[in-house]
């Protein structure tokens, strides 16, 4: 299968998996008259479970380095005064990417207190800092970038549920952007990639576009089947791609992609 090449533009993506054995269960009651989404409005299809909800939460196959936990009230405070501190110590290249870790590692702490407009603060902060060097810079540095991107969609993505479609459009462009990274970054083969497809298939089947979610999962089942860290990852896209199928109306497909997902078993801890 082809990937698609980076084009370095701005777009993204999240899908309640249910065991596949109940999927299928359930797919066997809708055999006689399958589901036809091509005739729904988007409104409709915003309003289907089966159509809305392809997960809970994104997979992430982040390589980024995992940092240790901070002191949001200390590291805040003592922002300005380390931004000085580098001003006088370091070059200008070398504050570039200490204030860019530091405000990617206060973004995520922020992000995991749940402060998620704080986080986006920092986010942007760490962007900017790069934005104009990223392809010049270090893999490390590049990395973090992407991952930046990838937090980006989540806390939009996250924001669906009580705002509008907008917090959709925004997660999209994130996660876009963050899948033509890790595919300068990373090759056309890596994990991180098919995370980046992932969760680009669930935004575009949020907004009702089924087909572009199909392909999406197939683009990131392509990479998984050969180089998957977890196999409870490859388990969750092939669920997935079930339910998307059967939202098309494609139910051999959706039956055999749930059977696919049921023989990787229960273990998410494999």
């Amino acid at each position: 299968m082809r990937h698609m090449q980076p084009s370095l533009t701005m777009d993204t993506g999240i899908l309640v998996f249910e065991d596949p054995k109940v999927a299928l269960e359930n797919l066997n009651r809708i055999e006689e008259s399958p589901l036809s989404v091509k005739s729904m409005s988007t409104a409709s299809l915003e309003s289907s479970p089966s159509v809305v909800s392809l997960g809970s939460r994104p997979i992430s196959f982040s390589m980024e380095d995992h940092m240790p936990p901070i002191d949001i009230a200390q590291v805040k405070l003592s922002y300005k005064s380390a931004m000085q501190l580098l001003v006088t110590k370091f070059s200008k290249e070398e504050q570039s990417t200490e204030l860019f870790e530091m405000a990617t590692r206060l973004g995520r702490e922020l992000q995991r207190s749940g402060r998620d407009e704080e986080a986006l603060a920092y986010f942007r902060k760490a962007l900017f800092m790069k934005n104009k060097t990223i392809t010049e810079e270090p893999r490390r540095v590049q990395k973090m970038f992407a991952g930046i991107l990838f937090d980006i969609g989540v806390i939009h993505e996250r924001a669906k549920r009580h705002v509008d479609n907008l917090n959709q459009v925004k997660a999209l462009q994130a996660f876009q952007m963050c899948l033509d990274f890790r595919l300068l970054v990373f090759g056309t083969d890596h994990p991180s990639v098919a995370s980046a497809f992932f969760n680009l298939a669930s935004v575009h089947a949020t907004l009702g576009d089924l087909e572009s979610a199909e392909n999406l999962l197939l683009e990131a089942l392509a990479i998984l089947q050969f180089n998957c860290p977890q196999k409870s990852h490859l388990r969750h896209v092939w669920i997935a791609l079930g339910k998307v199928q059967k939202s098309l109306g494609e139910v051999a497909e959706s039956k055999s992609s749930l059977e696919e997902a049921s023989s990787l078993g229960t273990d998410f801890l494999s």
